[in-house]
């Protein structure tokens, strides 16, 4: 683990073939440890205003899923089972044990498969408005944007214009006053990178995980 120039912590993990560098954040002493996931677009930034309440009974661990905030990006197209797998990787890198799980959106998902493979180690699992669970199909926008990232990719300027960025913001957070010219840079960057590679990129999100 190295700590990064920001003060954002770094480390290594297998993700497939490869070793990725991951970034966490993490709060809090005594008390079960947790972990948090965000959502598709999002970074452990997210989870800024929830850490501290978290932090005073938790030690709480918030983690840039790959190919999200200042993680590194797999070199292939990857899967939701990739990013599932990093989240496996960190836990056991921490010796984690215990363990409460929370995701949102995409990283609800995310924590629903890792509490399946770590059955051992995590005790209780919180999904927040998860994908994965919504039986309507896929709009063909979003399909469209999924399948061809330059599509993706001009969506998401579109969208991260001022005036757009401003009306979504009632979509992204449930008390704007609450949010600081740095978490609006932060919520406009998730915009920003919302694209996978193009190989497998628009997969996870036809997967419906329940049986």
């Amino acid at each position: 683990m190295i700590m990064g120039p920001s003060g954002d912590r770094y480390v290594t993990l297998p993700v497939g073939h490869q070793k990725l560098r991951i970034r966490y954040v993490t709060a809090g002493g005594a008390g079960h440890p947790v972990l948090l996931l965000h959502g598709f677009g999002g970074s452990a930034d997210h989870w800024r205003l929830v850490m501290p309440a978290l932090a005073r009974h938790f030690r709480v661990y918030a983690i840039d899923l790959p190919g999200f905030g200042r993680s590194e990006r797999p070199g292939r197209g990857f899967h939701i089972s990739d990013l599932s797998q990093a989240a496996g990787a960190f836990i056991k890198a921490f010796g984690l044990s215990s363990l409460r799980v929370a995701g949102h959106s995409m990283g609800g998902q995310i924590a629903v498969e890792v509490a399946r493979m770590h059955q051992t180690r995590v005790d209780r699992l919180v999904v927040i408005d998860s994908s994965g669970l919504n039986p309507r199909p896929l709009s063909t926008a979003i399909r469209m944007m999924l399948r061809f990232p330059t599509l993706g990719w001009m969506w998401s300027r579109v969208v991260a214009t001022e005036p757009v960025f401003r009306r979504r913001l009632r979509f992204l957070a449930a008390d704007e006053s609450r949010l600081t010219e740095a978490d609006r840079k932060t919520l406009r960057q998730g915009i920003l990178q919302v694209r996978l590679p193009a190989s497998r990129g628009e997969a996870w999100a036809f997967e419906r995980f329940l049986d």
